[in-house]
């Protein structure tokens, strides 16, 4: 399973931060580190390569988020075959 590290930056509306974080605590894909100042460390677990792009890409357009960084992704247990940019 493909592990992935990223950093989110909320917006500065706190009701609108608020939500986001309660929408990314309640997603059991992710585990949310506690956030320093606007910005919150998470943690995703995916089946696939594909699956963490998409999640990345719904949390980037996830209201109050503003931006998504990306700190590491780890996908050894990936298979070859279906691995990024893998050829057969």
């Amino acid at each position: 399973m493909p592990v992935s590290g990223i950093v989110l930056t909320l917006t500065e509306d706190r009701v609108r931060r608020e939500d986001a974080l309660r929408h990314l605590a309640a997603d059991g894909r992710l585990e949310v580190g506690p956030a320093e100042g606007r910005r919150v460390a998470v943690v995703l677990v995916t089946e696939s390569l594909a699956d963490g792009r998409d999640l990345c890409e719904a949390l980037i357009d996830l209201p109050g988020v503003d931006q998504l960084e990306v700190a590491y992704v780890a996908a050894e247990d990936e298979p070859a075959s279906t691995a990024e940019g893998a050829s057969t």
